[in-house]
């Protein structure tokens, strides 16, 4: 029991660590969602877990930005949702992200 509690100890981190920041958004004011944020990095830092270290490393650069939102709670939310209407199977989607990819890095290399 203890080699498999060792063996998902990364697992079991990740997931909790996800369950709290969706709990961000949920909050009722910007200094709690904060308290939330700057928790979460903490966390995540001291993990073990290279990914999840680089999440917070990401989530420490753009906290300020990130927690603009409870001043002004607006999102681009609807306006991707709206351009995503227009792929009308899987292929489609396939083919435009290609497009942007080979239009992104057609200069690179």
């Amino acid at each position: 029991m203890d080699e498999a509690l060792r063996l998902n100890k990364p697992l079991a981190t990740d997931y909790y660590l996800k369950e709290d920041l969706r709990q961000l958004w949920s909050q009722p004011d910007k200094e709690t969602a904060e308290k939330i944020i700057n928790d979460w990095i903490v966390g995540a830092e001291a993990s073990e877990i290279r990914p999840l270290r680089g999440m917070a490393k990401a989530l420490a650069a753009y906290h300020f930005d990130i927690l603009a939102y409870y001043d002004t709670p607006i999102s681009s939310g609807p306006i991707e949702e709206r351009q995503a209407y227009g792929y009308r199977d899987t292929e489609c989607f396939k083919l435009r992200i290609m497009k942007i990819h080979k239009a992104k890095y057609a200069l690179a290399g």
